[in-house]
């Protein structure tokens, strides 16, 4: 099935520049205050939704699908002691996560929601 979502963004201030900057919109949502050159922090929250095919020989569903979608916030710590890469250690909160199975036709087989959940970050980037 088809969704028409808005993508919508304002950024206020490069995040690579000290002081305060902010990405706001949807589907994500950042407001950092970056100390230094190697120094930021920041808050954030997005919204996800993935569709996955099933195999055609799937126990789950053959042929069918399975569309995920969640809402996860996160406070985080970022470190950056070269230009390119990024050192970042965090706490994220999955205040919302479903999932649902779709046959080959479309029609929802099963729904399934999570409580909210909490969970580390650790993460190192480097971009070229």
């Amino acid at each position: 099935h088809s969704m028409l979502l808005p993508l919508a963004g304002l950024e206020w201030r490069d995040s690579r520049d000290s002081g305060l900057s902010a990405k706001l919109g949807f589907p994500a949502t950042q407001i950092q205050y970056r100390f230094n050159e190697l120094l930021a922090t920041r808050l954030s929250a997005r919204w996800t939704r993935d569709l996955y095919r099933l195999s055609n020989d799937s126990h789950v569903a053959r042929k069918g699908y399975v569309e995920e979608e969640s809402v996860v916030s996160g406070a985080y710590l970022d470190l950056t002691p070269l230009d390119r890469l990024q050192l970042t250690v965090g706490a994220e909160m999955m205040a919302w996560h479903s999932m649902r199975v779709y046959d080959k036709d479309g029609d929802k087989l099963s729904k399934t929601e999570t409580d909210p959940s909490v969970g580390a970050v650790f993460r190192a980037s480097y971009s070229f």
